[in-house]
């Protein structure tokens, strides 16, 4: 039976899961994405060099915004390429961007 675990999920097979079971996890999301509280995205921020992308802040594109599941694992897999993180906030006062946005933004970095 254990054979039979995936050692490895495809991002979109990931991003699907946390769609379907939000409902379910909501008490343990903060294990599985950084800073739960934060849903508005405002954006691009490019690391400096020595740190990297955490996968817990960016797998949050999956649960809040509109697009296909291959089209924001290509984007994660880009942005990550060069080093650039999400800007979240929990501010209601802040617009959130939506993914046409974010690719507008990220071909000007």
């Amino acid at each position: 039976m254990n054979d039979n675990i995936p050692q490895f999920l495809p991002p979109t097979v990931k991003g699907k899961t946390l769609i379907n079971t939000c409902d379910y996890i909501n008490n343990d999301i903060k294990n599985i994405i950084d800073d739960a509280d934060k849903t508005i995205l405002i954006g691009l921020k490019r690391l400096p060099e020595e740190s990297k992308p955490r996968d817990k802040t960016l797998r949050k594109l999956y649960l809040y915004i509109n697009g296909h599941d291959n089209d924001i694992s290509d984007f994660i897999e880009a942005i990550k390429e060069r080093n650039i993180t999400l800007a979240w906030t929990n501010d209601p006062t802040r617009a959130a961007k939506t993914f046409a946005q974010l690719l507008t933004d990220f071909s000007r970095m």
